[in-house]
């Protein structure tokens, strides 16, 4: 069906009028708001009409309708779908193991994953030493920052 097929004015002006009933019967039943909104709400397909809203929406909604009927009765658009899934099944999958490879590398540069130094890298300082002479403050460190500060100073990075 196409959008000059419908007899549009009849339409919205019975909407509008609808609308506009019940909204009097909304402002007699609760109060004089609930009406206004009502009534503000069923001025809106006429004006949707005046506009050309109305065939844009219609438009829209055709494109819509053509779009999905096309996605479900079209074995090329299914074809495409399942080359996807899998496609995105390989990345996951591919993330995945790399980041359960023992020699995945995604420390920073200088340092090896597991923490320790990399051999004969230009530029890298061993750790520093647990018991380094810097002392911290008991009281007022988290217990939490405190677990990562120390993480951090086995791995070499302050």
């Amino acid at each position: 069906m196409d959008y000059n097929d419908i007899s549009w004015l009849p339409l919205v002006v019975g909407l509008s009028g609808i609308g506009v009933a019940l909204s009097w019967m909304a402002w007699k039943r609760r109060d004089l708001a609930a009406g206004l909104r009502g009534f503000g709400l069923s001025l809106m397909p006429i004006a949707a009409y005046l506009t050309g809203v109305l065939k844009l929406i219609w438009k829209i909604g055709a494109a819509f309708g053509d779009w999905a009927v096309n996605l479900v009765f079209s074995p090329t658009v299914w074809l495409g779908i399942i080359i996807g899934g899998i496609g995105a099944v390989f990345l996951v999958v591919g993330g995945m193991l790399s980041r359960r490879r023992p020699g995945a590398t995604t420390a920073t540069p200088g340092v090896e994953a597991a923490g320790k130094p990399a051999r004969g890298g230009a530029g890298t300082k061993p750790p520093k030493s647990v018991g380094s002479t810097r002392s911290q403050p008991a009281s007022s460190v988290d217990s939490d920052f405190a677990e990562i500060e120390q993480i951090l100073k086995n791995r070499g990075i302050n």
